[in-house]
């Protein structure tokens, strides 16, 4: 039996930007937004809210984890420091030997 080329489905339309919104809404969420507004232009409404929608809360997600991990850091920093400086003011405060 032959297979027509012609009988082979073609995919839905849009269907390689709805791909590309998904994943750069992850990756990159502004341009998985910007996707998402195109998509909704192109009257994929579902797809493009999704994406926008999501897009936003990845990024708030990344924002928030991202300071916590900088605010640890730099206390770390600081205590590490605190505790040299006052070694060092102890070691001056001691009388030579």
């Amino acid at each position: 039996m032959s297979e027509d080329r012609n009988s082979i489905a073609a995919p839905p339309p849009h269907a390689r930007l709805v791909i590309a919104a998904w994943i750069m809404t992850f990756l990159m969420p502004l341009i998985g937004f910007i996707l998402g507004i195109i998509l909704a232009a192109k009257n994929r409404i579902g797809q493009g809210v999704g994406t926008m929608v999501v897009s936003v809360i990845w990024a708030l997600v990344v924002v928030i984890v991202s300071v916590n991990a900088y605010n640890a850091a730099n206390k770390a920093v600081g205590e590490n420091l605190q505790k040299t400086f006052e070694g060092i003011a102890r070691e001056l405060k001691q009388p030579n030997r």
